[in-house]
């Protein structure tokens, strides 16, 4: 369902969410999805390999800001249920970096 289930205090500081505000919430519901796009491609990724690792996501965080995240998606079991574990690096500075590095080839060219 894409409902979050728990989030450790990594998650709170980046995003700006609280796990009370978070938990029982989809990522949709929070309007964290820079490119909705995004979730269906982790998905499809995830569901047929098992697990999807080094995606590039952008998202939106409680204050509206954007940042970028690489993420590795897993699928577990808890309590017989499969659950799909998020893992996310933020690597938002270096994605600016790129994309000042993309303007300035740019301008040079």
């Amino acid at each position: 369902t894409g409902r979050i289930l728990d989030v450790n205090e990594r998650f709170e500081r980046v995003s700006g969410w609280t796990i009370e505000e978070a938990r029982g919430r989809t990522l949709a519901e929070l309007n964290a999805w820079v490119a909705p796009g995004d979730r269906q491609r982790m998905l499809e990724i995830t569901q047929t390999r098992g697990m999807a690792h080094d995606l590039e996501v952008a998202l939106r965080t409680r204050s509206g800001r954007e940042i970028w995240l690489l993420l590795a998606v897993d699928i577990l079991e808890r309590n017989g249920e499969a659950v799909i574990l998020t893992q996310g690096v933020d690597i938002t500075d270096r994605k600016r970096a790129e994309q000042a590095l993309a303007r300035s080839r740019q301008r040079l060219e």
